[in-house]
């Protein structure tokens, strides 16, 4: 049976202006182009690309701290309200960020347990015995000692400070939490406590998570599902495995490919040739055509569109836009021909 999605985005898109023309209309960047994303309750879409491809951008979107300029997103089946309305303050209690920096995230003058009472105090100000029993609650869920309230983030750890994050976003019982880079800064040792943190949290709380990185061991080990992203299109999406296990688009599989694999030898990486294309002058037809080994003509004279390439997968390729997917090798041939 189909969940009903708890958030949808559907076909946004995002635009900047780049300075002024005295002679027209002053040129745009394009950040986000046509992006489809639906997640349900309790469960984490990874959003993977490298940097540029419109990954942050999205992800504000989805929060309503950017409108997006084309398209709608939609939460708890209602119209995204405009940021700072009424409306969107009654939301915002129920979506939380996590900022790739925890350091930069944090106050520096203010004590932890003041910053993670903070949004508690902004939006129920006349509850204080309760607010006080949550961030003790919250701290202990999170793995954070009492004594750490009373210390500044300077203080902490990096580990410790991104625990305080997560609480401060957990604080007031969200229904979906974006985590933008939350682990990058993190030594990697650290990076797991993190990681299987969240993963209780999400399993306690049944919290929906876009979790977005340039990190696919990471975005593998956090996500169900996984949409890859390039110069702000969605290239691929489909269930974690299987996008992994066997890649349909030509970037995805080039990602895949520089990912090392504990226990499995290095070797058969597909090296990308070239920089990703400035946004503001994006190529013609799809995007990617100029750095991929496989292109063709057809490439580079029209867009492909995102269809269906086999039991929830999709991806936007015109050499294996009408090919089901099977197998790893049969994709391959597939390609190759």
């Amino acid at each position: 049976m189909t969940r009903t999605p708890l958030l949808e985005a559907r076909g946004i898109g995002r635009q900047y202006p780049m300075g002024r023309s005295i002679l027209g209309a002053a040129p745009r960047l394009t950040a986000v182009e046509d992006v489809t994303i639906t997640l349900a309750r309790g469960e984490t879409l990874g959003i993977v690309g490298e940097s540029g491809s419109g990954k942050s951008t999205t992800g504000r979107m989805l929060l309503g701290i950017e409108a997006p300029d084309t398209g709608e997103v939609r939460f708890a089946d209602a119209p995204m309200p405009r940021r700072g309305s009424q409306a969107w303050r009654a939301m915002r209690p129920r979506l939380q960020m996590i900022f790739q920096d925890p350091l930069a995230a944090l106050d520096p003058r203010l004590p932890i347990r003041t910053q993670i009472r903070e949004p508690l105090d902004i939006h129920i100000p006349h509850d204080g015995a309760a607010n006080a029993a949550r961030v003790a609650e919250v701290m202990e869920a999170v793995g954070l000692s009492p004594d750490i309230g009373t210390r500044y983030p300077h203080e902490l750890s990096g580990g410790q400070r991104q625990r305080a994050v997560l609480a401060r976003a957990l604080v007031t019982r969200p229904d979906l939490l974006i985590c933008d880079e939350p682990v990058s800064a993190l030594d990697v040792s650290i990076q797991a406590q993190v990681m299987n943190l969240l993963w209780d949290v999400q399993q306690q709380m049944r919290l929906a998570m876009i979790f977005i990185s340039h990190d696919l061991r990471v975005v593998r080990q956090a996500s169900h599902r996984v949409a890859v992203m390039y110069l702000g299109r969605i290239v691929e999406e489909g269930q974690t495995d299987d996008v992994f296990a066997a890649p349909a688009h030509p970037y995805t599989k080039a990602l895949v490919s520089a990912a090392p694999v504990p226990g499995k030898p290095a070797g058969g990486r597909t090296v990308l040739q070239g920089e990703t294309p400035d946004p503001a002058q994006r190529p013609t037809g799809c995007v990617f055509h100029p750095r991929c080994p496989v292109a063709q003509p057809p490439c580079a004279a029209s867009a492909p569109p995102l269809v269906s390439v086999g039991p929830g997968r999709a991806a936007a390729c015109h050499l294996i836009a009408a090919v089901p997917l099977a197998t790893a090798a049969s994709r391959e041939t597939e390609v190759a021909s």
